[in-house]
């Protein structure tokens, strides 16, 4: 995620997005030396294992738009579900995701 500068991840079953890993998730490692373990564990213990020790960390809710649908509804669906990120699917296919940071890119000065 580092090397590509990628905030999270979309975890897939097939063509079908099931959860999202994302850097702050990794904040429930909280620098404790017993939790490096979790590193070199399959995506979907580590996810388990969040839910289950979350304390109050938000479980990210999965968004979606199209390809077609406008600007205004992708910001309007990012606001109404209080998330940092959504993803594009074109039918059953994922073909992209927009995070936030991508969307306040559009009006920045260039």
């Amino acid at each position: 995620m580092r090397e590509k500068k990628l905030s999270a991840l979309g975890v897939m079953t097939g063509q079908k997005i099931v959860d999202v890993l994302s850097v702050s998730d990794l904040r429930i490692l909280g620098g404790k030396t017993e939790h490096i373990s979790l590193l070199y564990t399959p995506v979907s213990d580590f996810l388990s294992y969040k839910k289950k020790h979350s304390d109050g960390l938000k479980n990210e809710v999965i968004v979606s738009v199209t390809p077609t649908d406008t600007v205004e509804r992708l910001v309007s669906r990012v606001v109404h579900h209080k998330v940092h990120r959504i993803y594009v699917f074109q039918g059953e296919t994922l073909v992209g995701a927009i995070s936030l940071e991508n969307i306040l890119g559009l009006f920045k000065n260039k």
